[in-house]
């Protein structure tokens, strides 16, 4: 069975944004989520169907999420992983 690696992209981070929706937050708040997925995979242009206004994907080139300290709290090299960085606005 084939798995459409767009669509798996678009799970997660859907998922990841929905469980943020769920903490208190301000609408249209700025929002970064982090999405690993398996190293080389295409996830194509999903922008669109990402549940952000003005979403935005960039790959994180070191691999390595971050916390406000700075210390890493997930990196993706260790599980041969891409990371990637999704941003945009919380939908009202």
């Amino acid at each position: 069975m084939r798995i459409d690696a767009t669509n798996e992209f678009v799970k997660r981070a859907n998922e990841a944004i929905k469980n943020m929706a769920a903490q208190p937050h301000n609408p249209r708040e700025l929002t970064h989520v982090f999405v690993p997925a398996p190293r080389g995979m295409k996830i194509g242009n999903c922008c669109g169907e990402i549940h952000l206004d003005n979403a935005h994907i960039s790959i994180v080139k070191d691999g390595k999420a971050r916390g406000k300290d700075g210390k890493v709290l997930f990196d993706a090299g260790e599980n041969n992983a891409d990371l990637y960085l999704v941003s945009g606005n919380m939908k009202d």
